[in-house]
């Protein structure tokens, strides 16, 4: 079984596993606002392997500028027009969430591993520097990710909170929302449930495939394994083989995004080989067994008597 161990571990619960997770989601319609998604960015080459920002992307010396509606050109752009360009300076532009929210949404994915370390917060107001030396297709995720304070506020929130506010795991979160909240489907690097500017606006009755959550977190612990010289600045075919090689888990097993906090799933998202996977799925499914028995039971005993 591929690794599945990445920077964030998931927090450890020690309550027995519960019955059944009730929460009151209020407030999980959030205002779908759709941003924007045109880009402007700036290739460029940088001898120094450690990664700065230029104070200025116009004084770098041979940096090209590009603008269109996202960053489809930019393998084209590395592999035939400026093939000794290692770094992409990217400044989003936002107008839905206000500055703090755009500097805590690249500050929490760096905390959740899901960002480089040497990626400055502040520094997504001035404009960002990403190395394009490692693997495309994870390059490409970093690339949306920030894109969404742009394109996506509404994922950026929606995200922080199941995170933060309900305890869900950050990997469930990306993978909930994009088939729920997204507005531009094909800026997305995970399947999005809704088109362009049509997002379904319900995260309560969604179920999500564990398959996916665990194969989603399995591309971020080693993008390399799933991605090939193939592979262009886009992540849905890496992240697509991710889940392929995830065998311990159906593929139909899904649930709600509660379900995420019970301790059986916290396991399977910690678990380091398949014996452990296994065990924890099958915890799972014991749970849901038995609660299901109660319910069935509990409706028989409520069932009026009648004469013979």
């Amino acid at each position: 079984m591929a690794k599945i161990a990445a920077k964030a571990k998931v927090a450890t619960a020690k309550a027995p596993e519960p019955v059944e997770v009730k929460k009151t989601v209020a407030d999980f319609r959030f205002n779908h606002e759709a941003g924007i998604s045109g880009v402007t960015y700036h290739t460029f080459k940088d001898k120094d392997k450690k990664i700065s920002i230029p104070d200025t992307i116009a004084g770098v010396d041979g940096a090209k500028r590009y603008m269109g509606a996202c960053f489809s050109n930019l393998s084209y752009q590395i592999d035939h027009q400026y093939k000794t360009h290692n770094r992409i300076h990217y400044q989003p532009k936002f107008d839905v969430l206000d500055k703090k929210e755009v500097v805590e949404w690249i500050d929490f994915c760096v905390a959740q591993g899901i960002l480089p370390e040497y990626i400055e917060p502040k520094s997504v107001l001035k404009g960002m520097v990403l190395n394009l030396s490692g693997p495309r297709s994870l390059t490409y995720v970093h690339l949306c990710l920030i894109r969404f304070v742009s394109e996506e506020p509404t994922i950026c929130r929606a995200v922080m909170h199941l995170v933060k506010e309900e305890k869900v795991n950050v990997f469930a979160a990306l993978v909930l929302t994009a088939r729920t909240l997204t507005c531009g489907a094909n800026h997305h690097f995970l399947e999005a449930g809704s088109g362009w500017g049509q997002p379904k606006g319900t995260l309560d009755g969604y179920k999500v495939p564990l398959r996916n959550v665990i194969g989603l977190r399995n591309f971020f612990a080693d993008a390399k394994e799933y991605d090939n010289e193939q592979s262009n600045f886009a992540a849905k075919a890496a992240i697509d083989r991710a889940i392929a090689q995830v065998k311990d888990v159906p593929a139909d097993l899904t649930m709600k995004w509660s379900h995420f906090t019970r301790p059986s799933i916290i396991k399977a998202m910690n678990a380091q080989n398949s014996d452990q996977l296994k065990a924890a799925v099958a915890q799972y499914k014991r749970g849901v067994a038995a609660y299901k028995k109660k319910l069935a039971t509990e409706k028989a005993a409520k069932q009026p008597l009648h004469e013979v």
